[in-house]
């Protein structure tokens, strides 16, 4: 044990064919010279992310799950339905991962936001001929009389 310097006080030991150190529970290293601190023993990771020490024990890294970014995951991404962006009591739904978005509309009302009524669809590009407008939950047609055609009765 003469010629050899164990640090961060740790034991020297020998045996009749080797000799080493004994560290202390936080060092690690033939000479005791790694400090083996496990940063994520503190929980530094938020929103259920996943934390993982580095072999050296001198950092760590955070594993974020979907909706969440930062150096801890400490920050929400912004997802498309935040900004409620369908009107008239629709519902939003995320889509293609949180990058897109579409809106379930209200009865009555039609368009990427649920902006228009329906009845306005079949006022502004009314039925020719006496055909008589309708709607549905998805679109909007012209019933046509007897001799008339096409998607206005023109």
């Amino acid at each position: 044990c003469n010629d050899i310097e164990c640090q961060n006080n740790g034991t020297c030991f020998a045996t009749d064919t080797d000799y080493g150190c004994t560290c202390l529970p936080e060092f690690t290293g033939s000479r005791c010279e790694t400090h083996n601190i496990k940063l994520c023993d503190s929980s530094p990771c938020s929103n259920y992310s996943v934390c993982n020490n580095s072999e050296d024990g001198l950092n760590l890294t955070c594993t974020c799950p979907p909706g969440y970014t930062g150096r801890h995951c400490e920050s929400g991404i912004p997802r498309p339905c935040d900004s409620n962006p369908c009107s008239n009591n629709s519902v939003c739904n995320n889509t293609q991962g949180d990058r897109n978005y579409n809106c379930t509309c209200s009865p009555g009302y039609t368009g990427r936001h649920c902006d228009t009524l329906k009845q306005t669809l079949c006022e502004e590009n009314g039925c020719q001929n006496n055909g008589t407008c309708f709607w549905n939950d998805t679109d909007y047609g012209c019933m046509c009389v007897s001799g008339f055609t096409g998607s206005r009765c023109e």
